[in-house]
């Protein structure tokens, strides 16, 4: 069984378990060098849980990570930035269980939520989740679309995303 972030961390929202999804972890940091600093490669994270505020992560324990430091994270091919708040044993000193709270999230929480309205059978669900998801993009899109040069690429995936979901 998955760990669970306990009861009470202040999170806001339900709680909802996603099964499998798995995240690059630590995105875009860089490792100084001699000559120059390099890509760090991301590591893989696996969510837990995720709410409107945050999610619960498994990643690999790291000595750099402490509560408030932000981290970028991706699926597929959005990103996000999460500031940690909780990190937990999970009784493998190699993985920790990061609860983390979004921070710059529209497109990504959007694609999370598109996903879990595609692929669950329950109508209830599906309008709930595609719901949550066409919040999200909408927002994004409103966001991004007037800051113009670099944002064209993502905002017709936010486009594509809404034209998908189920009304």
């Amino acid at each position: 069984m998955a760990p669970q972030i306990p009861t009470g961390t202040g999170r806001l929202g339900e709680r909802i378990d996603l099964g499998e999804v798995f995240v690059s972890w630590r995105v875009d940091e860089l490792v100084p060098g001699r000559l120059r600093d390099k890509a760090r490669p991301p590591e893989i994270g696996r969510v837990v849980d995720v709410s409107i505020s945050g999610a619960a992560i498994v990643a690999p324990t790291s000595p750099q990570l402490r509560r408030g430091r932000p981290v970028c994270i991706r699926l597929d091919d959005a990103d996000a930035v999460v500031r940690i708040r909780r990190i937990e044993e999970i009784g493998d000193d190699d993985w920790r269980l990061y609860g983390v709270e979004f921070v710059e999230t529209d497109l990504y929480a959007g694609r999370v939520w598109a996903r879990r309205a595609a692929e669950t059978g329950d109508e209830a669900a599906r309008a709930h989740d595609a719901g949550l998801a066409r919040g999200f993009l909408e927002r994004y899109v409103d966001r991004a679309a007037p800051r113009g040069e670099g944002q064209a690429e993502n905002v017709a995936l936010a486009r594509r995303l809404l034209a998908g979901l189920p009304r």
